[in-house]
């Protein structure tokens, strides 16, 4: 989901659908407004790493303007780091245990 769909759902949320909100959400984002993506801090995500899958806990966000607003999330559990942008997720860092699994086993059907 991009930033433009997810900013449609929450509006669509809010106002119940009473309005136009795909106009809103175009004015909003050609006007600076960033979403981030859906995570929690301390939320567990599952990352492709050495084609292992590694649970790592969301720690931070960043927003980086000077590489266009970029959104950098920092992941974090025992010892490890980790980062990822918004981006990443749904390729490389997924919300369960179970789309990373099956990125795996696709990841290694192609080899």
């Amino acid at each position: 989901m991009n930033e433009r769909e997810r900013l449609i759902e929450l509006m669509e949320q809010a106002t119940n659908g009473s309005c136009h909100v795909e106009d809103v959400a175009d004015y909003l984002l050609e006007n600076g407004v960033i979403v981030l993506p859906k995570l929690k801090y301390g939320q567990a995500v599952y990352m492709l790493y050495n084609k292992k899958i590694k649970q790592l806990e969301v720690s931070s966000y960043m927003i980086r303007p000077e590489f266009d607003n970029l959104i950098q999330i920092h992941l974090y559990k025992n010892g490890f780091n980790g980062c990822c942008t918004a981006d990443d997720i749904g390729k490389t860092v997924f919300l369960t245990k179970e789309e990373a699994e099956q990125a795996l086993r696709k990841e290694d059907e192609k080899r």
